[in-house]
């Protein structure tokens, strides 16, 4: 092994519970194998305090040049330790914190958790400050973090959009025709409240009971969650359950097929519910590797000078539903972009290749 060149990326997590993160972290080491690094993984199981104690063994012990860890807000002080004793080693310590440290307090305070749990784990982080990232090289984030959590480490934060892995993800075909009487969105993920999908349940009901409108909406949702339910019960209110599709889960060519039929896919719309006003969803990033335009709420760093071409439109649901509204009733003016349009942007500023780059280079 090239010690110079040597890459862990270390983290707990599971193709099956967290499908998403062990994505991320595979997709990273690919990314960074194609820059000429030698790295690779070091996944550890969710297994509770035996998958700490063997996630923080593996990082003590890591002899690597670069590693990037996936920060654990309630190990936070063992991150403090650890990027002293690496830099005492002379190796690159990277801090991947997937959440900006306020947002992960809102979300503990809207979680399932019970009043003492809440307490311990919110006054435990709040304790910690920003201590746990003062001794590593780089603070990899996606979003603003506050300025307590970035106390004294404000120069270490490198701010940089979600990569996706293009190869992974087959590009469709064709987009469906366009215009047609069926207008078709689909959306993938976990169905939780800050994806914001009621919002679009909301205003299709107006606009499909608009007949100035020369199309109706058909939304399909990809997922299970603890949101599921209520989505389920607002499309039955409104009176419009037909048009509204709940698959469950998918992969595979499953997937595939939901794209294939999708004039435009749904990102994120309820960022503002926890607090979240800069993001760059994973998601997102493999619509369009797999050929699908987007519609997504919020600033994004790697989207803004794609939004005039259609590829990407940001509708602000902050405030109110206008101009989401306002968008999805127009979208007969709106030519849908090719797949390969979007690939091929993918390919040049998204993929996993340039973000490995811009982290380990850093």
């Amino acid at each position: 092994m090239n010690e110079v060149n040597s890459v862990a990326y270390i983290s707990i997590c599971s193709p099956k519970t967290s499908p998403g993160i062990y994505k991320k972290v595979n997709g990273f080491i690919n990314g960074a194998n194609k820059c000429g690094y030698q790295a690779h993984a070091k996944i550890i199981e969710p297994c509770g305090v035996k998958g700490n104690i063997l996630f923080i063994n593996k990082v003590l012990l890591a002899k690597e040049k670069n590693i990037v860890v996936r920060y654990i807000p309630k190990l936070g002080i063992l991150f403090f330790l650890a990027g002293l004793l690496h830099k005492l080693r002379n190796k690159n310590f990277y801090i991947d914190v997937p959440t900006p440290m306020t947002n992960h307090l809102i979300e503990i305070l809207n979680s399932e958790q019970s009043g003492i749990s809440k307490s311990l784990n919110i006054g435990l982080i709040v304790l910690q400050g920003s201590i746990p990232f003062l001794s590593c090289k780089k603070i990899i984030q996606y979003s603003i973090e506050s300025s307590f959590f970035s106390l004294f480490c404000k120069n270490k934060i490198l701010l940089i959009g979600n990569g996706v892995c293009c190869d992974d993800i087959l590009l469709r075909k064709n987009s469906p025709s366009w215009p047609d009487k069926t207008f078709s969105i689909v959306a993938v993920g976990t169905v939780a409240m800050w994806h914001g999908w009621d919002k679009v349940i909301n205003v299709i009901a107006e606009i499909n009971q608009d007949n100035a409108i020369p199309y109706n909406i058909e939304f399909t949702i990809v997922g299970d969650g603890p949101d599921l339910q209520k989505l389920i019960d607002l499309s039955e209110k409104k009176g419009i359950s037909k048009y509204i599709n709940f698959t469950g889960f998918l992969s595979g060519s499953d997937l595939d097929r939901q794209y294939e039929k999708a004039h435009y896919a749904i990102g994120s719309l309820g960022w503002e519910r926890v607090g979240i006003n800069f993001a760059s969803p994973i998601k997102t990033r493999e619509y369009l590797a797999a050929g699908v335009p987007l519609i997504y709420s919020t600033k994004d760093i790697d989207l803004s000078n794609i939004s005039d071409n259609g590829m990407a439109i940001n509708v602000d649901t902050s405030l109110n539903n206008k101009l989401l509204k306002n968008t999805l009733s127009n979208m007969h003016l709106q030519k849908i972009p090719h797949p390969d349009t979007c690939r091929d942007f993918s390919i040049s500023k998204l993929d996993f290749h340039h973000k490995a780059k811009s982290i380990l280079s850093s």
